[in-house]
């Protein structure tokens, strides 16, 4: 009798153990879930804040416009400008890689960074040399897939334009 009773309470313990590791499990899940749903509410929230900037800012709008001739020439402030503008989004891109690595992006989330990373570029051609200046900066960026395709659409070029119109190094960067 006190031995079935002890398999009895066995039991009853192994099933207590199962049943918290279940719960757990089903925490974590949703743990994680809430941390996908708020990395990706931030994210958005940083390309919105992205387009805030364009928004409120005529000249910098104008200056984007500018940027998708590939014969124009920018200032040194516009540089500038196109440089905090890099910044930014490679700040975003590698935030959106580093959660998809993580498990905490999808495949389809992360595909569509890669969209708007070669369609920012594709329509800056007068902005390359700002961006493959500050690619070349963070060599460890070379391992991150955005810095693959970025540098697939940026012009092999990696001469200032106006500094070889003006026989001098651009060093406002």
């Amino acid at each position: 009798m006190k031995t079935r009773r002890r398999e009895l309470i066995e039991i009853v313990g192994v099933l207590a153990v199962i049943a918290s590791l279940l719960f757990l499990a089903y925490e974590i899940r949703q743990s994680n879930q809430i941390a996908r749903s708020t990395i990706t509410f931030e994210l958005g929230k940083n390309a919105a804040d992205l387009n805030e900037v364009v928004l409120s800012n005529p000249g910098f709008a104008e200056l984007l416009v500018k940027s998708q001739d590939p014969h124009y020439h920018p200032t040194a402030v516009e540089k500038q400008m196109l440089l905090a503008e890099a910044r930014r989004f490679l700040n975003l891109w590698g935030t959106v890689e580093i959660a998809y690595r993580n498990g905490h992006q999808t495949r389809a989330q992360f595909d569509i960074m890669l969209d708007d990373a070669e369609g920012v570029l594709s329509r800056r051609p007068a902005a390359h040399y700002v961006w493959r200046k500050e690619l070349k900066r963070f060599p460890g960026l070379s391992t991150f897939e955005f810095y693959a395709r970025a540098m697939q659409v940026i012009d092999p070029d990696d001469s200032d334009p106006e500094s070889d119109r003006h026989g001098k190094a651009e060093e406002a960067l």
